[in-house]
């Protein structure tokens, strides 16, 4: 089973429409975002009505809970965003994942690469599942924890704001045995070319 994985859309509708022919093409068998739906840029209403129209499960961003661009936003827009989950847990291919925005405990605090063996230790603990996809730092990010007992996946940002690097979307493939490894790629929407993201190896 693949799963492609988009998040930190932020109101680009072209962005998103790139994203999605791409998955269709790869193909995926199923789509998920990990939130920021809207601001920064105009088209919130129209990425809303795309992720509404391909049933994409979604969770919600720091940024649909409380939107700074509203003039951009009509009411329908702002209910679905106040209405999305802050997190929900999938059960795909034999492996439980859980899917939230920033992490698994709040909407706003950052989780780089870079991150504590703590911090990841608390994502584990937290989440109970075999893989935590997360958005919210606009960084792509792969991390296999304790030889594959748990994955942090972030697949980097829709949206061209706030981005050292191109805008990108991942795609996680579960094989049917459960007992054999996912792997996690991500992609240049763009360019469609799978970039590299090295993985993270952590004992926590």
């Amino acid at each position: 089973m693949k799963i492609g994985v988009i998040s930190d859309i932020h109101g680009y509708i072209d962005n998103l429409d790139m994203a999605l022919e791409f998955l269709k093409h790869h193909p995926v068998d199923e789509i998920i975002c990990a939130g920021d739906l809207v601001d920064r840029y105009p088209d919130g209403p129209a990425v809303v009505q795309r992720i509404q129209d391909e049933d994409i499960l979604c969770v919600q961003g720091n940024h649909d809970e409380h939107p700074f661009d509203r003039q951009f936003l009509d009411e329908d827009t702002l209910e679905y965003c106040a209405d999305l989950p802050q997190s929900l847990v999938l059960n795909r291919a034999g492996r439980t994942i859980f899917l939230c925005h920033a992490n698994p405990w709040d909407l706003q605090q950052y989780v780089f690469p870079s991150a504590s063996e703590d911090v990841f230790e608390q994502i584990m603990d937290i989440a109970e599942t075999d893989i935590v996809v997360m958005g919210h730092t606009h960084t792509p990010m792969i991390v296999n924890i304790d030889d594959g007992t748990c994955y942090v996946f972030n697949p980097g940002t829709l949206c061209e704001m706030c981005t050292q690097g191109p805008v990108t979307c991942g795609i996680i493939d579960l094989p049917d045995n459960p007992d054999a490894p996912p792997t996690f790629t991500i992609y240049d929407v763009e360019l469609g070319n799978p970039l590299l993201v090295d993985e993270i190896m952590m004992q926590v």
